[in-house]
């Protein structure tokens, strides 16, 4: 149960330290990662359950690529 908020955590120091030009921004979208973090860490250890693996910090990656790549689009499409 220790790793919904351990990912969440990886997925805001990811994001921020990314994305650490604009403050708010980055602080906001780094919640936002954190928060998504949590149903993908629950839909990552349902889906590897059955093989008997763990989900460990693969729903930190994707939830960190996640963000970064909407960021990326979004900032691009704003200045675009």
């Amino acid at each position: 149960m220790g790793l919904f908020g351990y990912n969440a955590v990886l997925t805001i120091v990811g994001v921020i330290t990314y994305c650490g030009k604009d403050t708010r921004w980055a602080v906001l979208t780094g919640v936002l990662g954190a928060v998504l973090s949590v149903p993908i860490t629950a839909s990552v250890d349902t889906w590897l359950l059955p093989y008997g693996l763990p989900a460990l910090t693969m729903p930190f990656v994707l939830s960190t690529w996640l963000m970064l790549s909407a960021r990326n689009i979004f900032v691009n499409w704003k200045n675009g």
